[in-house]
């Protein structure tokens, strides 16, 4: 549990147990300056009840302005904020989202058969969440951002997220973004197209197909801190499945191309 006074002045704060309804003994108490944070944890009460308190007055008892009643019962999960006008409340997070863009994104496949003699026909498939999944591992390798997973898939990237360690800020932000998107971005993964094509011999075929991924951006905010996210909420493609090229040997394909290949085969 963590309270952030953005309060101009100090604030005052007891905890007590969740059946406590006489506020006499406290769990644990303290007193947080002005602009400050402070927290208090103590597993061997998961549960807790919580007061805070403002404009202490010189003596007596509860001489102070309450401003969170110890009413409700919470968790160590949760956490609370003191605005610059003195009011209290429990942190929220926030989810805001921006335009949706549109990304280029590619897959390609290779038929190696080199070796082999006469045409065959070959059922192929492609899919929009392996063009997905490979243009965001690429984008994780290059910038400071890390991915996150929907049903063991990876389901977007979010930036900015491994701080505010002290009131698990990464857990929420992908909880919370996983949950408002699940539906939509398990949808746009069933995305993909299916043919028979014919491969020739004595060569290295190449499919491949671009997609146009949809993608939302947006920015999660809690407690003060603010992470970047993107998910993918449709997919289309005019690309029709067809052998875009067949070479003799890897180093006459394109650029794109040989790229992929060098890394399916570890070159």
């Amino acid at each position: 549990m963590q309270i952030k006074n953005n309060y101009s002045k100090p604030i005052w704060w007891w905890s007590y147990k969740p059946k406590d309804t006489t506020y006499a003994i406290a769990l644990a108490k303290g007193e947080i300056p002005a602009n400050t944070t402070k927290g208090w944890r103590d597993d061997s009460f998961p549960k807790y009840k919580l007061q805070i308190a403002r404009d202490w007055k010189s003596l007596g008892i509860n001489n102070y302005t309450t401003i969170l009643d110890p009413g409700e019962i919470y968790t160590h999960d949760n956490h609370f904020i003191v605005d610059s006008k003195g009011k209290a409340s429990k942190a929220a997070i926030h989810v805001s989202e921006l335009p949706t863009e549109e990304r280029r994104m590619v897959t390609i496949q290779f038929v190696d058969r080199r070796t082999e003699r006469g045409s065959r026909e070959e059922e192929v498939t492609t899919e929009f969440y392996k063009a997905f999944s490979k243009s965001m591992t690429e984008s994780e390798s290059k910038e400071d951002s890390q991915s996150w997973k929907i049903g063991g898939k990876i389901g977007g990237t979010i930036k900015g997220a491994k701080v505010g360690a002290n009131v698990g800020f990464e857990s929420k932000v992908v909880n919370t973004i996983g949950s408002r998107y699940e539906e939509v971005v398990s949808q746009a993964f069933t995305e993909k197209r299916t043919t028979v094509l014919t491969f020739p011999p004595k060569k290295i075929s190449v499919i491949k197909t671009v997609w146009m991924a949809l993608i939302k951006t947006g920015k999660v905010t809690y407690f003060g801190y603010q992470a970047d996210f993107s998910v993918p909420v449709g997919a289309e493609t005019s690309s029709t499945l067809v052998v875009e090229a067949a070479y003799n040997k890897p180093e006459d394909m394109d650029e794109e191309s040989r790229a992929a290949w060098d890394k399916l085969v570890g070159g």
